[in-house]
């Protein structure tokens, strides 16, 4: 989601500070700086939703091709966002 480009850029910022990068359902619009890619390997994990989508798919298109030697993209077919997110470990339970 959108702290997929945020950590884009942490790893543009900082490119020694990390070794890889997961980035799951990345936001990255076209044209941004985070569309220029991850200087570091970097592990693109797309729901359907993302890639189902053609302009978040464009960006990440982009990023993919300026990232590191190494980097990929899958799409799991099947998933959606919401099941990948942290929320049940600090949610409150109702």
């Amino acid at each position: 989601s959108y702290g997929c480009p945020s950590a884009v850029l942490a790893c543009q910022v900082y490119p020694g500070l990390f070794k890889a990068a997961v980035l799951h359902d990345p936001a990255i619009a076209p044209n941004t700086r985070a569309s220029r890619g991850c200087p570091t390997p970097a592990l693109y994990v797309l729901g359907d939703g993302y890639s189902n989508s053609r302009y978040l798919r464009k960006g990440i298109e982009q990023a993919l091709r300026g990232s590191a030697l190494g980097s990929t993209a899958y799409n799991l077919q099947g998933a959606e966002h919401g099941n990948f997110v942290d929320a049940p470990l600090w949610a409150p339970l109702w």
